[in-house]
Protein backbone atom coordinates (compact mmCIF):
# COMPACT_ATOMS: atom_id res chain seq x y z
CA UNK A 1 0.00 0.00 0.00
CA UNK A 2 2.75 2.48 0.88
CA UNK A 3 4.48 1.80 -2.47
CA UNK A 4 1.22 2.56 -4.27
CA UNK A 5 0.71 5.81 -2.35
CA UNK A 6 4.31 6.92 -2.91
CA UNK A 7 4.09 6.02 -6.59
CA UNK A 8 0.99 8.19 -6.95
CA UNK A 9 2.64 10.92 -4.88
CA UNK A 10 5.43 11.24 -7.43
CA UNK A 11 3.31 10.59 -10.54
CA UNK A 12 0.75 13.27 -9.73
CA UNK A 13 3.08 16.17 -9.15
CA UNK A 14 1.63 19.13 -11.03
CA UNK A 15 3.83 21.26 -13.20
CA UNK A 16 3.91 24.82 -11.99
CA UNK A 17 5.44 27.73 -13.83
CA UNK A 18 8.60 28.79 -11.99
CA UNK A 19 7.50 30.70 -8.90
CA UNK A 20 10.30 33.20 -9.48
CA UNK A 21 8.68 34.28 -12.75
CA UNK A 22 5.20 34.28 -11.24
CA UNK A 23 6.43 36.57 -8.44
CA UNK A 24 7.87 38.83 -11.11
CA UNK A 25 4.51 39.05 -12.85
CA UNK A 26 2.77 39.87 -9.57
CA UNK A 27 5.22 42.62 -8.68
CA UNK A 28 5.22 44.01 -12.24
CA UNK A 29 1.43 44.22 -12.26
CA UNK A 30 1.64 46.78 -9.43
CA UNK A 31 4.07 49.10 -11.23
CA UNK A 32 1.91 51.77 -12.84
CA UNK A 33 4.59 53.50 -14.91
CA UNK A 34 4.89 51.51 -18.15
CA UNK A 35 8.59 52.22 -18.67
CA UNK A 36 9.46 51.20 -15.10
CA UNK A 37 7.25 48.10 -15.41
CA UNK A 38 8.96 47.06 -18.66
CA UNK A 39 12.40 47.67 -17.13
CA UNK A 40 11.52 45.61 -14.06
CA UNK A 41 10.12 42.83 -16.27
CA UNK A 42 13.29 42.75 -18.34
CA UNK A 43 15.44 42.77 -15.19
CA UNK A 44 13.62 39.95 -13.39
CA UNK A 45 13.47 37.77 -16.51
CA UNK A 46 17.17 38.20 -17.28
CA UNK A 47 18.00 37.71 -13.58
CA UNK A 48 16.06 34.45 -13.58
CA UNK A 49 17.90 33.27 -16.73
CA UNK A 50 21.22 34.05 -15.02
CA UNK A 51 20.07 32.20 -11.88
CA UNK A 52 19.20 29.14 -13.97
CA UNK A 53 22.69 29.23 -15.48
CA UNK A 54 24.56 29.47 -12.12
CA UNK A 55 22.17 27.86 -9.62
CA UNK A 56 24.29 24.71 -9.14
CA UNK A 57 27.70 26.41 -9.40
CA UNK A 58 29.17 25.78 -5.96
CA UNK A 59 32.06 28.17 -6.67
CA UNK A 60 29.58 31.06 -6.38
CA UNK A 61 28.40 31.76 -2.84
CA UNK A 62 24.80 30.72 -2.17
CA UNK A 63 23.47 34.21 -1.47
CA UNK A 64 25.02 35.55 -4.69
CA UNK A 65 23.34 32.82 -6.72
CA UNK A 66 20.00 33.71 -5.15
CA UNK A 67 20.51 37.43 -5.67
CA UNK A 68 20.92 36.79 -9.40
CA UNK A 69 17.13 36.53 -9.67
CA UNK A 70 16.14 38.45 -6.53
CA UNK A 71 18.08 41.68 -7.10
CA UNK A 72 15.28 43.36 -9.15
CA UNK A 73 12.83 42.61 -6.31
CA UNK A 74 14.70 44.63 -3.66
CA UNK A 75 12.36 47.26 -2.27
CA UNK A 76 9.39 45.83 -4.16
CA UNK A 77 8.66 42.28 -2.95
CA UNK A 78 6.64 41.78 0.23
CA UNK A 79 4.69 39.08 2.06
CA UNK A 80 1.48 40.00 0.26
CA UNK A 81 3.04 38.76 -3.00
CA UNK A 82 3.76 35.35 -1.48
CA UNK A 83 0.25 35.13 -0.06
CA UNK A 84 -1.19 35.92 -3.49
CA UNK A 85 1.11 33.47 -5.27
CA UNK A 86 0.05 30.50 -3.14
CA UNK A 87 -3.68 31.23 -3.30
CA UNK A 88 -4.17 28.69 -6.09
CA UNK A 89 -1.56 26.10 -5.15
CA UNK A 90 -3.40 22.84 -4.75
CA UNK A 91 -3.19 20.58 -1.73
CA UNK A 92 -1.71 17.21 -2.59
CA UNK A 93 -4.01 14.68 -0.90
CA UNK A 94 -1.44 11.95 -1.44
CA UNK A 95 0.84 13.74 1.03
CA UNK A 96 -1.74 13.27 3.78
CA UNK A 97 -2.33 9.63 2.80
CA UNK A 98 1.40 8.91 2.88
CA UNK A 99 1.88 10.64 6.24
CA UNK A 100 -1.11 8.80 7.71
CA UNK A 101 0.47 5.49 6.65
CA UNK A 102 3.85 6.51 8.08
CA UNK A 103 2.25 7.53 11.38
CA UNK A 104 0.42 4.21 11.59
CA UNK A 105 3.59 2.22 10.84
CA UNK A 106 5.56 4.24 13.39
CA UNK A 107 2.77 4.12 15.97
CA UNK A 108 2.56 7.91 16.20
CA UNK A 109 -0.44 10.09 16.99
CA UNK A 110 1.30 13.19 15.68
CA UNK A 111 4.39 13.84 13.61
CA UNK A 112 6.77 16.69 12.92
CA UNK A 113 8.05 17.03 9.39
CA UNK A 114 11.04 19.23 8.65
CA UNK A 115 11.09 20.80 5.22
CA UNK A 116 14.68 21.51 4.18
CA UNK A 117 14.55 23.50 0.98
CA UNK A 118 16.47 26.02 -1.05
CA UNK A 119 13.21 27.75 -1.80
CA UNK A 120 12.06 30.83 0.07
CA UNK A 121 10.86 30.41 3.65
CA UNK A 122 8.20 33.07 3.21
CA UNK A 123 6.75 31.22 0.21
CA UNK A 124 6.56 27.86 1.99
CA UNK A 125 5.09 29.44 5.11
CA UNK A 126 2.51 31.37 3.06
CA UNK A 127 1.24 28.05 1.73
CA UNK A 128 1.35 26.32 5.12
CA UNK A 129 -0.48 29.25 6.74
CA UNK A 130 -3.28 29.23 4.19
CA UNK A 131 -6.46 28.45 6.17
CA UNK A 132 -7.37 25.26 4.28
CA UNK A 133 -3.81 23.90 4.47
CA UNK A 134 -3.42 24.76 8.16
CA UNK A 135 -6.75 23.05 8.91
CA UNK A 136 -5.70 19.86 7.07
CA UNK A 137 -2.35 19.77 8.88
CA UNK A 138 -4.13 20.14 12.23
CA UNK A 139 -6.70 17.44 11.36
CA UNK A 140 -3.86 15.02 10.60
CA UNK A 141 -1.75 16.06 13.62
CA UNK A 142 1.14 17.18 11.41
CA UNK A 143 3.55 19.87 12.56
CA UNK A 144 5.81 21.37 9.95
CA UNK A 145 9.12 23.07 10.60
CA UNK A 146 10.70 24.95 7.69
CA UNK A 147 14.44 25.21 7.18
CA UNK A 148 14.78 27.18 3.98
CA UNK A 149 16.13 30.39 2.52
CA UNK A 150 14.77 33.35 4.45
CA UNK A 151 14.55 36.74 2.82
CA UNK A 152 15.34 39.66 5.12
CA UNK A 153 12.43 42.09 5.26
CA UNK A 154 12.39 45.60 6.69
CA UNK A 155 9.93 46.84 9.32
CA UNK A 156 7.30 47.40 6.62
CA UNK A 157 7.69 43.81 5.38
CA UNK A 158 9.54 44.67 2.16
CA UNK A 159 12.53 42.67 0.88
CA UNK A 160 15.82 44.45 1.69
CA UNK A 161 18.17 42.32 -0.39
CA UNK A 162 19.36 40.26 2.57
CA UNK A 163 19.28 36.47 2.29
CA UNK A 164 19.97 34.00 5.03
CA UNK A 165 19.88 30.23 4.78
CA UNK A 166 18.31 28.93 7.97
CA UNK A 167 20.26 25.69 7.82
CA UNK A 168 23.64 24.66 6.47
CA UNK A 169 21.74 21.98 4.54
CA UNK A 170 20.03 24.73 2.55
CA UNK A 171 23.12 26.54 1.29
CA UNK A 172 24.42 23.74 -0.90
Amino acid sequence: VIDEVLERLFDLQPTFPPFELELGRLVASEITDQVKRERFTSDYQSGYAEFQRIRRDQSIPYHERFLAWLRPFIGKLNQRHFDELVRYFRINDNFFKAVTIMKRILGLEEIEIIIVSGTITQLIEAFLNREDVRRRLEEHNIRIRVEATELVMDESGTFTGGIKPVSDLVSV
